[in-house]
C-alpha cells in the first residue's frame, strides 16, 4: 500500500515536471515559426556578414521562417556595391523583400547564396528615388516552389528548386541546376544543357525563347509550347554554344549579334513527349546537330529551323530544310533597315538603311543601301547592273562578293562612299570575290572594270581571300590581275591580262539578232511561209 502512494506520488510529480518543462521549452521549438520576424539590413556590425546580429534591425541574426528585408544604406554614395556573405548554417528563409525609399543610397547588393523555406515570397516595394537591386551570386535552394517575376531580385548562380518554378525575368541557370517539378518561362531563358527538370517545360501564355546552350546532352524533359498572339515568332528553341537571342520589333525579326567569335561542336537529343499548341520554330548553332527522338504530339502545328539556323535539325529519321525565301525591297524607305536571313534572296530595288547580310543570305538589284554589312553574298545588279551604298560597305571574312562581267562596259559593280564621313575606310574586304563571266561575255587584253568604286577618300581596308594585292587569277580562261588603289587611287579594279570571247555565243551578228529577239524572228519566220504559200498559190494559178 505504501509503495502504490509512493510511486502515485512519483507519477504526479513526474507528470507536473513534464508540463512544466514543456511550458519552458516550447517557446523555443516548434512554436518559433509561428513567431517569424521580419529583419532589416542595416549593415551596423561588419557589414557584411548573416550571422553578425548587429547588421540586422532586431538587433539579431535571421532564423528559419524569417523574412529579409534590403533597403538604400544610410551611408556611402549612390551606386554603391554591398558584398555579403550568407554564413547561415542551415536556415531557411520564408521570404525576400526589397524596399527602396527616399533616404539614404542606392546601393545594389551581392549575396553569395540563399536558401527557402517552400514558396517562399520574393517582392519589391519600388516607391522612392533611392533603388535597390539584389544580386544572388552563386547558389539559390528552395524546399518547395519560386515564382520569380522580380526584376529586382536576380538569379546568377545554381538554381536548385525541388517544387515548381516560374519565372518572367532572365536567370543565369549555373551547370547542375536542378528543378523538380515544373518549370513555366517567359521572355528568353537560357539553360545550360546537363540541367536536370523533373517535370513539364513550358512557355505559359508568353512570346518566349527557351536556349540550350553547352557541350552535348540528352534532354528527357516533357516540353509543351503554347499558342500566343503577336506578330513575331511565338515559340523558340535555340540550341548551340553561339545560339543567340531573337525579338520580335514591330512584326518582323531583329538579330542580337549577328556575329559569333566562336562555335563548339555539339549534339542535343530531345527524347522528352513535346506537345505543340502552336508552330515551333527551332534555331540551331553551327557546327550543332539537335534530335528530336520523342514524340511529337503535333495537334495541327509544325516544327520549322529558325532562318539563320546553320545546324541540323532531325525530328525522328526526317530531316528538317529552311524554305528558300525571296524578297522584294521596293519603294525608298532610307531610314528602315533590313536583315537578310539564312536561304533569302532579296533583291535591293528601292533605298534602305543599314541592311544586314547573314551567312547563307543573298542580296541583289540595283538599289541603294546607307550601308551593307555581309556575311552572306552581295551580288550587285540583276545580271548585271550596279548597286548604290552611300556610305560603308563591310564584308566579313564568311561573305562573298559576286561580280559578273559582260565586256570592258557592261559588268556589276558597287558604288561606294559617296556620303561616307567617319573614321576609318568606307570599304572593308575579308571575304572572297567570286568573279564570274557573263553568257556572251568578250574581253580584250587590258580592259579594265572598276567592280568597288570608292567615292570616299579613304583606302580600301583588306584583301579578299587568297587575293592580295596583284594577284592573278584565271576565270573561264582569262587571266585578271587585282588591284585595291585603282582608279582614282581607292578602287578594286580587275584588269584582263589577255583576250577572248564565250565560245558558247553565237558567231555571226543574225545568230545574235535571233538570240536576243527569239518572237520576233518567230513571226518573221510565220510572215516568210504565209508569203511562200502565197506565191505558190499564184504561180500555181498562172501555170494553169
Amino acid at each position: 500500500m505504501a509503495h502504490t502512494v509512493a510511486h502515485s506520488r512519483f507519477k504526479n510529480a513526474f507528470m507536473a515536471g513534464i508540463f512544466l518543462l514543456a511550458t519552458v521549452v516550447l517557446p523555443f521549438t516548434g512554436a518559433q515559426n509561428a513567431s517569424a520576424a521580419t529583419l532589416t539590413w542595416t549593415g551596423g556590425g561588419n557589414g557584411t556578414s548573416f550571422s553578425d546580429a548587429a547588421n540586422w534591425s532586431s538587433a539579431s541574426a535571421p532564423v528559419d521562417g524569417d523574412v529579409v528585408v534590403f533597403s538604400p544604406l544610410s551611408t556611402g554614395s549612390d551606386g554603391q556595391t554591398a558584398n555579403l556573405t550568407n554564413d547561415l548554417s542551415g536556415v531557411e528563409l520564408s521570404g525576400l523583400q526589397v524596399a527602396w525609399s527616399d533616404s539614404g543610397f542606392s546601393t545594389q547588393y551581392n549575396i553569395d547564396t540563399m536558401s527557402f523555406q517552400g514558396n517562399p515570397a520574393l517582392s519589391s516595394s519600388t516607391t522612392g528615388s533611392k533603388y535597390v537591386t539584389l544580386r544572388i551570386e552563386d547558389s539559390v535552394q528552395v524546399a518547395g516552389n519560386l515564382n520569380h517575376t522580380d526584376s529586382n531580385i536576380r538569379f546568377f548562380g545554381d538554381v536548385d528548386v525541388t517544387g515548381n518554378l516560374s519565372t518572367s525575368r532572365f536567370i543565369a541557370f549555373a551547370p547542375g541546376s536542378t528543378i523538380g517539378g515544373n518549370f513555366e518561362y517567359s521572355g528568353f531563358q537560357t539553360l545550360p544543357s546537363n540541367m536536370v527538370i523533373g517535370g513539364l517545360v513550358s512557355n505559359g501564355s508568353s512570346n518566349a525563347t527557351l536556349s540550350f546552350k553547352g557541350p552535348s546532352a540528352t534532354i528527357g524533359a516533357n516540353l509543351r509550347f503554347n499558342d500566343v498572339s503577336g506578330n513575331f515568332y511565338t515559340n523558340q528553341f535555340a540550341f548551340g554554344n553561339c545560339a543567340q537571342e531573337v525579338q520580335g520589333v514591330g512584326g518582323s525579326l531583329s538579330y542580337l549579334n549577328v556575329q559569333c567569335a566562336s562555335y563548339a561542336p555539339a549534339t542535343y537529343t530531345l527524347t522528352g513527349t513535346i506537345t505543340l499548341n502552336a508552330d515551333l520554330v527551332i534555331h540551331v548553332a553551327p557546327q550543332s546537330i539537335v534530335n528530336i527522338t520523342g514524340t511529337v504530339v503535333a495537334n495541327g502545328n509544325q516544327i520549322s529551323l529558325e532562318p539563320n539556323s546553320q545546324g541540323t535539325l532531325n525530328v525522328g529519321e526526317s530531316g528538317v530544310e529552311i524554305p528558300n525565301v525571296q524578297t522584294s525591297l521596293d519603294g525608298d524607305q532610307p531610314t528602315i533597315s533590313k536583315t537578310v536571313s539564312n536561304k533569302e534572296v532579296a533583291t535591293l530595288n528601292g533605298a534602305r538603311g543599314s541592311v544586314f547580310v547573314l551567312s547563307g543570305g543573298t542580296i541583289k538589284g540595283t538599289g541603294t543601301a546607307r550601308t551593307i554589312f555581309s556575311q552572306g553574298t552581295v551580288s550587285p545588279g540583276d545580271s548585271p547592273g550596279t548597286m548604290t551604298i552611300l556610305e560603308t560597305f563591310s564584308q566579313d571574312s564568311s561573305g562573298i562578293l559576286e561580280m559578273e562581267l559582260l565586256n570592258s562596259e557592261v559588268y556589276d559593280r558597287l558604288i561606294v562612299g559617296e556620303s561616307f564621313s567617319g573614321g576609318g575606310s568606307a570599304v572593308t574586304v575579308a571575304g572572297s570575290l567570286s568573279t564570274i563571266l557573263f553568257d556572251g561575255w568578250s574581253v580584250a587584253q587590258g580592259d579594265q572594270f572598276r567592280i568597288i568604286d570608292n567615292l570616299s577618300s579613304t583606302p580600301v581596308s583588306g584583301t579578299f581571300t587568297g587575293l592580295p594585292e596583284g594577284t592573278q587569277m584565271v576565270v573561264d580562261g582569262i587571266t585578271f590581275s587585282i588591284t585595291y588603289v585603282g582608279g582614282d587611287g581607292n578602287d578594286v579594279v580587275l584588269t584582263a591580262i589577255n583576250s577572248g570571247t564565250d565560245p558558247d555565243a553565237p558567231n555571226t551578228g543574225i545568230a545574235a539578232f535571233v538570240q536576243a529577239n527569239p518572237l520576233v524572228v518567230v513571226a518573221a519566220g510565220l510572215i516568210g511561209v504565209v508569203t511562200l504559200v502565197i506565191i505558190s498559190k499564184a504561180t500555181t494559178r498562172q501555170r494553169a
